[in-house]
C-alpha cells in the first residue's frame, strides 16, 4: 500500500524561512514518490516535517489545519481501499493522477477578486481599488502563492505587518489593509468560505495614529493664489487647486465630471461622488474666472470632454480621470518645489485647508461641518437657506482671507 504524509518541500532553509510554502503530500509507491498540493501554505518553521504536522506554538490554527491534512490523507487511504489489489499495478504516475485534490475550494485572491468585481458593479470605485491594493500586497507577500482563509492567524498578521513595515508603510497604510483583509475574511464566513471559530481578529488589535493636517501655512497659500505659471499646463494645476478651494474644496473628480447644467444662477449642485451626499455652492467670482477660462460644452470644464475623444479613438469604455488628477498634482508638487517650498501638497490640501482657515477666522464649527457634508445633518438640511446662506458667507469670508494674503506679499 502507498504511504502518506504531510510535507513542505525547503530548497534552502535561510532564503525560504521568510516565505510561505505550500504543505503538499507526499507518496511513497514502489521506492518512489510524488507530491500532491494541497490548499494550505505556511512559514517553514511552523510545520515539522518529521512528524507531517504543523507547530502549535507558531500557528494558533495548528489544531485545525493538523485535522484538516488527516482529513485529505484518510481521503487518499479510503481511495486506495477502493482501488484494492489495482493499487499494486499502477505507477506513481498514475496514482497521482488518480488522486484528487481537497482544499477549502477558494483561495484569499479568488474571493478577494470577485469581492473586487461586485464593487466595481455597484460604482464603489475607490472602494473597489482600495481592496485590490491590500490584495496585491498580500500576494506579493506570499510570493504570488495561493492560500486559503485557513492559514490566517494572529502569527500571519503580525508577519504581514512587519513585511509592510519593512516595506516604508506608515501606521495607518497598514490600518488600511488590515482593516480590508477583515472585510475580506467577514465576507468570506457569510459564504462559507472561513471559519468563524478560527476568526483571527479576536486576537489582532488593529493599529492605527491621527491623521497628518493637510494644511498648507500662508506663505505656500499666498504664492498658489499668486503665482503666474507659464507653462500651460502648470497653469491648469494650478487653476484647479484654486477652483476646488473656492469652490468649498470640491473634489477634483467631481468638479472634472459636472455638467454645464449643474451650474444655475449663480450656483453649482452636484452630488459629490465618494459620499453621494448633495452640494449647492455659490460661485463666487474667482471660481466663475476660472470656470469661464476652461469653459467646455456639456460639461463645466473642458477637460473631460477632451479626454473622452481620445477615449473613444482608442475604442476604450472607461475613462482614466485619475491619470488627470494625478499629473496636476504632480505639476503642482513641481512648481512649488522649484520656488523653494515645501512640496507636501496634492488635491486633498484644498478642503483640509479651507476648514483650517474657517476655523482660525472664528466660523462656528457647525457651519464648517455642513459646509464640508460632515455631522450628523441629513442631505436635506443642506438645502434650508438659513445653512445656505451661513455657507456662502463663510466661503466668501475665507476667500477674502486668502485675498488679504495676496495683497500682503
Amino acid at each position: 500500500m502507498p504511504n502518506f504524509k504531510a510535507q513542505i518541500r525547503v530548497k534552502n532553509k535561510d532564503e525560504d524561512r521568510d516565505k510561505v510554502i505550500n504543505i503538499k503530500i507526499r507518496i511513497s509507491h514502489k521506492h518512489k514518490t510524488r507530491y500532491i498540493k494541497t490548499a494550505y501554505y505556511l512559514h517553514p518553521y511552523q510545520f515539522d516535517n518529521k512528524s507531517g504536522k504543523v507547530i502549535g506554538r507558531y500557528h494558533t490554527n495548528a489544531s485545525f489545519l493538523n485535522i484538516e491534512l488527516a482529513n485529505i490523507i484518510n481521503g487518499y487511504e479510503r481511495k486506495m481501499i477502493e482501488l484494492g489489489p489495482k493499487v499494486h499495478y499502477m505507477s506513481i504516475n498514475n496514482l497521482g493522477s488518480y488522486l484528487k485534490e481537497t482544499g477549502s475550494g477558494i483561495t484569499f485572491k479568488e474571493f478577494g477578486d470577485s469581492i473586487v468585481k461586485r464593487l466595481k458593479e455597484n460604482d464603489k470605485v475607490q472602494y473597489a481599488l482600495s481592496i485590490e491594493q491590500t490584495i496585491n500586497k498580500v500576494d506579493s507577500f506570499c510570493s504570488r502563492v495561493p492560500f486559503s482563509f485557513d492559514i490566517i492567524d494572529k502569527f500571519w498578521l503580525d508577519d504581514f505587518e512587519n513585511h509592510c513595515r519593512k516595506e516604508g508603510n506608515g501606521v495607518n497604510t497598514i490600518a488600511l489593509h488590515m482593516r480590508n483583509i477583515r472585510k475580506l475574511y467577514n465576507d468570506a464566513i457569510d459564504k462559507n468560505y472561513a471559519r468563524l471559530d478560527l476568526y483571527p481578529f479576536r486576537k489582532y488589535k488593529i493599529k492605527s495614529e491621527g491623521t497628518r493636517h493637510r494644511t498648507l501655512d500662508d506663505d505656500l497659500l499666498a504664492f498658489i493664489f499668486t503665482c503666474q505659471p507659464v507653462k500651460n499646463n502648470e497653469r491648469i494645476a494650478v487653476d484647479m487647486f484654486r477652483l476646488s478651494f473656492y469652490l468649498v474644496g470640491m473634489n477634483y473628480k467631481d468638479i472634472l465630471f459636472a455638467t454645464a447644467g449643474d451650474m444655475n444662477h449663480g450656483r453649482l449642485n452636484y452630488i459629490r461622488n465618494k459620499t453621494k451626499r448633495a452640494y449647492n455652492i455659490k460661485i463666487e467670482p474667482e471660481a466663475l474666472k476660472i470656470i469661464r477660462r476652461y469653459k467646455g460644452r456639456k460639461y463645466l470644464l473642458c477637460f473631460i470632454e477632451r479626454k473622452i475623444k481620445r477615449t473613444l479613438k482608442k475604442n476604450r469604455t472607461t475613462i482614466p480621470y485619475r491619470d488627470m488628477v494625478s499629473n496636476y498634482s504632480k505639476l503642482l508638487k513641481r512648481l512649488v518645489r522649484e520656488n523653494k517650498y515645501d512640496d507636501s501638497i496634492s488635491s486633498y490640501y484644498a478642503r483640509h485647508t479651507w476648514a483650517t482657515i474657517a476655523h482660525k477666522i472664528g466660523i462656528e464649527k457647525d457651519v464648517i461641518r455642513m459646509a464640508l457634508g460632515h455631522g450628523q445633518r441629513t442631505v436635506t438640511d443642506i438645502y434650508i437657506n438659513y445653512d445656505i446662506e451661513k455657507i456662502d458667507v463663510a466661503n466668501r469670508m475665507v476667500i477674502d482671507y486668502v485675498n488679504s494674503l495676496s495683497v500682503n506679499i
